[in-house]
């Protein structure tokens, strides 16, 4: 919970987003599973808008984009359209994910840039059953570039694998120690 509330913190501290236009969610789906990932359109403008995904490592990546809500979206980044479509209803964004798998785990980010600002629509942290979830914390959007970057904190406690050593008491020895 620490986590997200930094996360939140930031993006929030430099008016990279507003409260009024972020969605966060966190879904769990076993693996063959279709999901529906959805956020509104708070667009009332046309702009290009994007499903990007925020995964293990340092890579951000395009799925689809649409220039507006009313046009087919476009497949980004090798993204094959039979797996993920990316649709509007006009009021929602939907990124729809046939057959999910262990690589599909990670962060879903729905967006567009205008002005040369992010704005962030949500967040879906999709975990898929049998893949051991990462600490991802902290999307953070550059605001004069066209990708996101990340910084993904993770704080493992200190395993202390050193054992004390065994010690004798001999009941026949005077022990002294000087400092």
């Amino acid at each position: 919970m620490m986590n997200f509330t930094l996360k939140l913190a930031l993006l929030f501290t430099f008016s990279w987003i507003t409260k009024s236009d972020f969605e966060f969610n966190s879904l769990v789906v076993r693996p063959g599973e279709e999901v529906t990932l959805q956020c509104s359109n708070f667009s009332n403008v046309p702009v290009h808008i994007f499903w990007f995904k925020l995964s293990d490592g340092p890579n951000v990546s395009s799925i689809s984009s649409m220039i507006h809500s009313e046009y087919e979206a476009e497949p980004c980044d090798g993204y094959p359209s039979d797996k993920f479509s990316m649709t509007s209803n006009g009021t929602n964004i939907i990124l729809s994910i046939k057959q999910v798998n262990s690589s599909d785990f990670g962060v879903y980010i729905c967006g567009f840039k205008s002005n040369g600002f992010w704005r962030i629509f949500s967040e879906t942290y999709l975990q898929v059953e049998g893949k051991a979830a990462a600490n991802m914390i902290n999307v953070v959007t550059n605001l004069d570039s066209d990708t996101l970057n990340y910084a993904a904190l993770h704080f493992r406690p200190k395993i202390n694998n050193r054992r004390p050593a065994e010690r004798e008491i001999n009941p026949n020895v005077l022990y002294a120690a000087t400092r």
